[in-house]
């Protein structure tokens, strides 16, 4: 079998879903599954690059480098951030294209940011109600 182009940290484009369930149309999305997901075929686990972007940015969205003829690494040709709060999973077979990759830095943010998300979301359940 064919080494997939698809790896932890590339940029894919594909029809994604927003947090609500709707469609939202085409995207880029940055993948956070593993490689042994991948290359099993699983659904790609992603986090959303969008253009719609607030100042200062809400917490969990991370600039993605840019550049108006496309970023070296990212391919990017907009301001954009990557939004931990919009995961959502792709079909391998849905991606239309496979571009650049996020920089390690922004990919460790994201990452870190979930991470510590769930470490809360996990106390929350744990911790007794104070009534």
């Amino acid at each position: 079998m064919a080494e997939s182009p698809i790896k932890l940290g590339s940029i894919v484009w594909a029809d994604v879903w927003d947090p609500e369930g709707r469609p939202a149309g085409d995207h880029a999305s940055v993948v956070l599954s593993q490689p042994k997901e991948i290359a099993a075929g699983d659904p790609l686990r992603v986090a959303v690059i969008t253009t719609s972007k607030k100042n200062p940015p809400r917490s969990g969205w991370f600039d993605v480098p840019w550049h108006p003829r496309g970023h070296y690494q990212t391919g990017l040709t907009e301001p954009c951030v990557v939004k931990a709060t919009w995961i959502t999973s792709v079909e391998q077979g849905t991606v239309r294209k496979v571009g650049g990759r996020v920089p390690t830095q922004v990919y460790k943010q994201v990452k870190n940011w979930l991470d510590e998300k769930k470490r809360q979301d996990s106390r929350q359940l744990t911790e007794p109600d104070s009534d």
